[in-house]
């Protein structure tokens, strides 16, 4: 949940790619508290710098600050080139960390730094850290103690939009669904995104199911087809459009998928203790960015 002083801020519809001087402290925190913790108790946060340096000064040369001391963030070079590099720097930089001795606290760490660019809305994220484990030694991995050899697959930095065509498929069916025709819809898609940034993936697919569906029907009141407002579901609602000539026939069995993975991956039904299927990040990915892709369609073949 987030913080008190922020639940009232209005939600934005898109990522953020600036790594503003906020964002930056959060992160330097987040990774010395991380680093603290009884978990990692083998190295430190001065550790991690020590062997920063060097590597910063392998790749750049040099180490920025600012011209003028009173505007330096810290007494530390590593820290000051931190605050002062630009966004881009700041990516390399966290990705090196895990380039260091101990591999910066593994797959932990990751989700420490996600969770940081998660909140703030940052367009940014780190992959999973994995190790993968091979017979006979290498170069660069370190022995398990039945001899084998554990490769680290350190993180990679990842820009969201890569993934998720977030301007192709979200902002242009929110601003679809600014129109008040469409209230219901908007505020279900809404909370989809909000439930999937907070990881409540099975809510994310149940309400991107549900704001589809409400689009059907605001598609239907417009239109004045006659509908069950209680009773019809998707199906019902998609045979009530394809009647009357929305899309082609075809059509009906694409545009349903997307309550079979609701009625499947979501949590409006009832799992029980030992669902058969389970919502992952990446299935809500899949269903929030095919709902969006399917109202754009459904909304412009309304001509609305």
């Amino acid at each position: 949940m987030p913080p008190f002083s922020r639940r009232n801020e209005p939600a934005r519809d898109a990522f953020i790619y600036e790594i503003s001087q906020q964002v930056r402290s959060r992160l330097l925190h987040t990774i010395r508290l991380r680093l603290q913790s009884e978990e990692f108790n083998n190295f430190g946060f001065e550790d991690v710098l020590n062997e920063m340096r060097d590597k910063l000064l392998q790749r750049y040369g040099s180490l920025r600050r600012s011209m003028y001391e009173a505007a330096r963030m810290s007494n530390d070079p590593v820290i000051e080139h931190f605050f002062q590099c630009p966004d881009e720097e700041v990516m390399d930089f966290l990705q090196m960390c895990f380039e260091t001795r101990w591999n910066f606290g593994r797959q932990p760490m990751v989700e420490a730094i996600n969770r940081v660019f998660q909140e703030e809305n940052i367009g940014y994220e780190l992959t999973s850290y994995s190790e993968i484990t091979t017979e006979g030694g290498t170069l660069f991995g370190r022995f398990s103690p039945r001899g084998k050899t554990i490769r680290p697959v350190l993180p990679k930095v990842l820009r969201k939009d890569e993934k998720l065509l977030h301007a192709e498929a979200v902002k242009p069916c929110l601003d679809a669904l600014s129109n008040p025709l469409f209230e219901s819809a908007n505020a279900e898609l809404l909370n989809a995104f909000d439930e999937y940034r907070q990881a409540k993936y099975a809510d994310a697919i149940t309400d991107a199911g549900a704001a589809f569906e409400s689009v059907l029907k605001s598609i239907c009141s417009k239109k004045r087809w006659t509908y069950d407002k209680e009773r019809d579901t998707c199906s019902k609602l998609l045979d009530i459009c394809r009647e009357n000539s929305l899309f082609h026939p075809f059509y009906k069995q694409i545009l349903e998928g997307t309550a079979t993975i609701r009625n499947k991956l979501g949590d409006a039904h009832g799992k029980g203790p030992k669902p058969e299927y389970t919502a992952t990040k990446e299935l809500a990915d899949h269903m929030l960015y095919t709902v969006c892709n399917n109202i754009n369609l459904v909304i412009s073949l309304a001509n609305l």
